[in-house]
């Protein structure tokens, strides 16, 4: 998959866990960035970043082994700039009303 596209995907499910439409993480890459996601979002929209990080907080209870610093999700190219990633995420959520 391009990284475009990946990046796309993964703001997607960000997005959908901050609606409400999804709970938990399925993987390591999703909970990885959801808990990124909730820490740089904390400030301005804590009930979403809560919702992110406790949906990363449900798959790492299982896999506490799989948690990475934000450098190594950085590394991997999960997440490949952090403010630009923030910066789409807001606008995101902002489109799809999100706005807590």
């Amino acid at each position: 998959m391009p990284a475009r596209d990946f990046e796309d995907d993964l703001l997607e499910k960000c997005v959908a866990v901050a609606r409400g439409e999804r709970e938990s993480a399925t993987s390591q890459i999703e909970a990885n960035v959801f808990e990124v996601a909730g820490s740089i979002l904390r400030s301005k929209l804590p009930v979403t970043a809560e919702k992110l990080i406790a949906a990363a907080e449900s798959y790492f209870v299982n896999c506490p082994d799989q948690r990475l610093k934000v450098v190594e999700v950085v590394r991997k190219q999960w997440i490949y700039e952090l403010s630009r990633f923030r910066n789409r995420l807001m606008r995101l959520l902002r489109e799809r009303g999100v706005s807590k």
